[in-house]
């Protein structure tokens, strides 16, 4: 890893690339901590930080507009008051020796880079994007699928993710027919474990969602007169829809770092960093939903989600300023879906031993231990109390 022990010059020049939560609340911190030298942020969106997880839920159903959905402090007027340089509707297109390429041409020399340029979603090369065929990530994805959507239409989601269940849920509630296709036997198992994934497929279908589990998609194919969408399904009847929303997860935006690093990882794996977001090339870290650390059970994992980018954005700076660090927090992550709110904390589903402690038609309660007997995560359903103090025992 990045061998930099000590914090940065005062005076050193720092380049955050990507302006969404992790690198705005990152540039703003370096100031705030008492960073001197220029602080840049470079963000390929026209727009400042959003809150990206309100786009499956209420922006898609019309209860916030894209105005109510700016993070506070981010605006290009708050950051310029905080003294960060912001450049959006900017790329970063090369990174060597200290020096960041933009795609106008400019060079900016910098003492330290921050490469928080997030996650885009993976695509099917058997279901090309199209008018009738959708991704969500952005802001702009949400507003081009509420525009298509109306009353009484059929959408067929692909992947039963917290972002594919979320818009299965806003949909259906506004009245949108809803089919879930997903590969794997149990929805969102390997991401909150077999438990809760029956008791949310069990949710769903009583919502009226036709969810289909161990379903292999073929091809996707806009009919030729543009009216409809069919989904060629392997061992089974095709199905037709007005429009498909592919939902299959995500591929770190880790280029720009594997273009100065070489032979070394795999795009879209992300970027490999330490507790501190110290990534191996010098003078290059990383935060947000592009890091990947190593975790407990030793696998490398990205935290996909907005606590953790909030947080570490936070540490970050305050290791490259030289302040005091905080005690690392637990991993966490929500989703709220048909009328309940659903929290992990810690480690939980795989293979770790597991006691349910309440199952009921509303609530689910999962206490998930190691195999030394000690807590590694919760699963809650309701019970705020319960899981606010298993964040507190894991982050002691």
């Amino acid at each position: 890893m990045n061998t930099l022990d000590e914090p940065l010059a005062p005076t050193a020049a720092i380049a955050v690339i990507g302006a969404g939560l992790a690198g705005s609340r990152c540039a703003t911190a370096l100031r705030r901590h008492g960073h001197q030298g220029r602080v840049l942020l470079i963000g390929d969106e026209p727009v400042g930080a959003y809150e990206r997880p309100a786009l499956s839920k209420q922006y898609l159903a019309g209860t916030r507009d894209a105005a109510e959905l700016s993070v506070a402090g981010t605006s290009t007027d708050a950051l310029a008051a905080a003294g960060v340089d912001v450049r959006l509707g900017a790329a970063a297109t090369r990174l060597a020796d200290g020096v960041i390429e933009l795609d106008d041409g400019e060079l900016v020399e910098v003492g330290a880079t921050v490469l928080a340029t997030g996650a885009a979603p993976r695509r099917l090369p058997c279901a090309p994007l199209g008018a009738r065929v959708h991704e969500l990530r952005n802001l702009a994805d949400a507003t081009r699928l509420k525009a298509s959507l109306a009353p009484g239409q059929h959408l067929v989601i692909i992947g039963s993710g917290f972002v594919g269940s979320e818009v299965a849920s806003t949909v259906r509630a506004a009245g949108v027919r809803v089919t879930l296709l997903e590969a794997a036997p149990i929805p969102l198992a390997t991401r909150i474990g077999h438990v809760a994934g029956h008791w949310l497929a069990r949710r769903w279908r009583s919502a009226g969602i036709e969810l289909r589990c161990g379903v292999n998609v073929e091809r996707v194919e806009p009919h030729p007169d543009g009216s409809c969408v069919q989904i060629d399904l392997a061992g089974a009847e095709p199905l037709i829809a007005d429009h498909v929303l592919v939902a299959v997860g995500t591929a770190a935006s880790d280029a720009l770092f594997h273009a100065a690093w070489p032979g070394h990882g795999t795009v879209g794996a992300g970027i490999p960093v330490d507790a501190h977001g110290r990534t191996p090339v010098p003078g290059v870290w990383a935060v947000g939903d592009v890091s990947c650390r190593a975790s407990a059970s030793g696998a490398s994992l990205r935290a996909e989600h907005w606590t953790d980018a909030a947080v570490n954005a936070e540490r970050l700076a305050r290791v490259l300023t030289g302040a005091a660090l905080l005690p690392a927090p637990a991993a966490y992550a929500w989703s709220d879906q048909f009328g309940v709110r659903i929290q992990v904390a810690g480690r939980v589903g795989g293979d770790l031993p597991h006691q349910i402690e309440h199952d009921g038609p509303e609530t689910l309660l999962v206490r998930y231990l190691r195999e030394s007997g000690d807590l590694a995560g919760m699963l809650a359903i309701g019970f705020p109390a319960d899981i606010a103090r298993c964040r507190t025992q894991l982050a002691s």
